[in-house]
């Protein structure tokens, strides 16, 4: 088999592997991010849900494997205590209304799904969750413009 059919089987089965997971974010499709809420257990960032109207996003922690799940729910059926929502705070307040743009799934190299990627408005990437100690870490991915080069 040429390098080029060994690249696309490889393709293939990754998609097969992922779309499970994948398919959480095409149920959002491009509505609006309306809150996001924290929830902590023994002073780690377990769950976070981000609403999105009628259907949230659920991030959790997998404490097991320290890897991340991803569900899709009825946001009707969450209870979102008023102290819970962190949407007023500086990383999630410029998404708040925004649509949602893409999710991406990070991989490491021993194969646990233990980050995600996620996008508002467009498809680059804003933000990292990343499930440390079984904790969600939670970081702003800025942009960096190199310096233009002249001759």
């Amino acid at each position: 088999m040429s390098e080029n059919n060994n690249m696309t089987a490889f393709k293939t089965k990754v998609a097969e592997a992922m779309s499970p997971m994948l398919d959480v974010f095409h149920s959002i499709g491009e509505a609006p991010l309306h809150l996001v809420a924290y929830f902590y257990v023994q002073g780690c960032l377990e769950r976070i849900v981000f609403s999105f109207g009628p259907t949230s996003l659920v991030v959790l922690a997998d404490e097991d494997d320290d890897t991340v799940a991803i569900s899709a729910v009825d946001t009707e059926s969450l209870e979102i205590a008023p102290e819970s929502d962190v949407s007023h705070l500086p990383l999630w307040e410029p998404f708040i209304a925004r649509p949602f743009g893409w999710g991406y799934a990070v991989v490491n190299q021993q194969a646990y799904c233990d980050g995600l990627l996620l996008s508002f408005g467009d498809i680059r990437p804003k933000v990292l969750l990343q499930v440390i100690a079984s904790s969600i870490d939670v970081k702003a991915i800025s942009e960096f413009s190199p310096p233009s080069q002249s001759r």
